[in-house]
């Protein structure tokens, strides 16, 4: 495969990205894409540098708008662009880093520890569930439920409340991932994040009136001491709700797959639970369900005698760099023993280093063990269908199975 002729939007490519990732580490490590309007950038060394560079940018949503929907601009004033535009993900320090540190105290270990068995109450629950009927989709009546009932746990979000709440959050995630449609998609997500907001909105009331022990009314006090404005206190509080649903559900779905694919490092996981901790790690490298996140560029970088140019767009590859053989020997195959396995980039590293890294890795344990106790008999009862995301994504949208 020739590195220079690779077409970025062929669904072979999207199929299976790995060969075209080798080819692009070895020749060309830093690829201008026409088709892509900016830089391909392949290497695990490359990516974690670019990742921890202060002169490449995070505040890229307009771009990505642009490239997104071009034909159909979106209102600057409209709660779609200001939602997007002013959150953690998407802001440059100063106020990137104000604003993680306003969040990052709820998301350590330590305090963490505290939401563990209501966590694994939330999980067993579903599994339960799941188990009586003997067959069924685990993406969407396991995976999907778990994520959505970890985050609305720790959040506080009533039970009752979080179908709608998961609704909201896969309108936002459909706008981001490029989902078809023009005008009515883009006034469909504008009404949904309103909505949306209005609901937090009300949630922050409450805790106001009535504190509890979770995230929300975390957020509140820290709004109190004025370290977050009224529109952060609302508008970060929808982000941490979506982004604890999106990418852990699909992460459960493919390491499901993948431990069904490899049933002699399953096997050994059920006899030994003490090597759930480093098979997780395996599992997020081996299947980096982000496979790309974006950057803009502040200033310019030379890398691999090329510059990169002030206002160029990089896509950094986390599922090439969670695949160079040059940090993971025999990167295509699956092992649960990986000594470097803690090394991929799956929650990035740097200044975005995933704030909820710890909260994910509780909850991917404690979903895979859980899954597999509960259900020793399953296996594979079809094709799982993949989620149509492009090359940027490796995800499913059904995972048929029977046990």
């Amino acid at each position: 495969m020739n590195a220079r002729e690779i077409n970025f939007f062929d669904p072979e490519l999207a199929r299976d990205p790995y060969p075209g990732y080798e080819a692009l580490q070895r020749e060309a490590p830093a690829l201008w894409s026409d088709q892509l309007y900016g830089w391909v950038i392949t290497r695990h060394e490359d990516c974690a540098a670019l990742l921890r560079d202060r002169r490449m940018s995070s505040a890229r949503m307009p771009r990505l708008f642009a490239m997104l929907y071009g034909q159909t601009p979106i209102d600057p004033a409209s709660v779609t662009y200001e939602h997007h535009t002013k959150t953690l993900l998407f802001a440059d320090p100063p106020e990137h880093t104000r604003l993680r540190a306003t969040m990052a105290r709820a998301f350590t270990p330590r305090a963490l520890a505290a939401y563990r068995e209501p966590i694994a109450r939330a999980i067993a629950r579903i599994a339960d569930d799941f188990a009586a009927t003997g067959q069924g989709d685990a993406q969407t009546g396991f995976a999907r439920p778990v994520a959505g009932a970890v985050i609305a746990e720790i959040m506080g979000v009533p039970a009752a409340d979080r179908p709608q709440v998961s609704a909201w959050t896969a309108a936002a995630i459909g706008f981001l991932r490029g989902a078809a449609g023009g005008p009515e998609l883009l006034a469909a997500v504008e009404q949904a994040l309103r909505d949306f907001l209005a609901y937090v909105e009300g949630l922050i009331a409450e805790r106001r009136r009535q504190p509890r022990e979770d995230l929300i009314s975390f957020l509140v006090e820290a709004h109190e001491q004025e370290r977050l404005s009224d529109w952060e206190l609302s508008n970060q509080t929808v982000q941490l709700i979506a982004a604890g649903q999106f990418t852990i559900d699909e992460t459960i779905g493919m390491s499901i797959l993948t431990l069904l694919e490899h049933p002699d490092s399953l096997a050994r996981l059920r006899q030994d639970p003490g090597l759930w901790e480093n098979a997780v790690e395996e599992c997020v490298r081996y299947t980096t369900p982000a496979q790309a996140i974006h950057r803009i560029v502040g200033e310019p970088v030379e890398l691999h005698g090329e510059t990169l140019r002030a206002g160029d767009l990089v896509y950094l590859f986390l599922g090439a760099a969670n695949s160079d053989p040059r940090v993971f020997p025999a990167p295509r195959r699956f092992d649960i023993d990986r000594a470097e396995a803690n090394r991929h980039l799956g929650f990035a590293v740097g200044p975005h280093f995933c704030l909820g890294a710890s909260l994910a890795r509780i909850e991917l344990q404690l979903a895979l063990r859980t899954f597999f106790e509960r259900l020793p008999g399953v296996r594979l009862a079809g094709t799982p269908e993949p989620l149509p995301a492009g090359l940027f994504a490796r995800a499913l949208r059904s995972l048929p199975l029977a046990w």
